[in-house]
């Protein structure tokens, strides 16, 4: 188990409909354990915890990526 793992997976379900529409069809009460499950269904194995810091950092990094090509117009 690990955030790479947790990681790894945010990254599929940006590029894997299926996945996408397994996650969307759960609807706004999914949950951390929902979110641990439909994971390890696809191969990932991660914590509710590594999956929390992963995110973080995923967003941590759209930010970093998004402010500086703002700033270079």
């Amino acid at each position: 188990m690990s955030a790479q793992s947790a990681l790894n997976f945010i990254q599929k379900t940006q590029k894997d409909e299926r996945l996408k529409s397994t996650i969307r069809a759960m609807g706004p009460e999914i949950g951390l354990e929902d979110i641990v499950a439909i994971g390890a269904e696809a191969g990932f194995t991660f914590t509710a915890e590594e999956f929390r810091t992963a995110f973080a950092g995923d967003w941590i990094m759209r930010r970093f990526f998004y402010s500086a090509r703002s700033t270079e117009s």
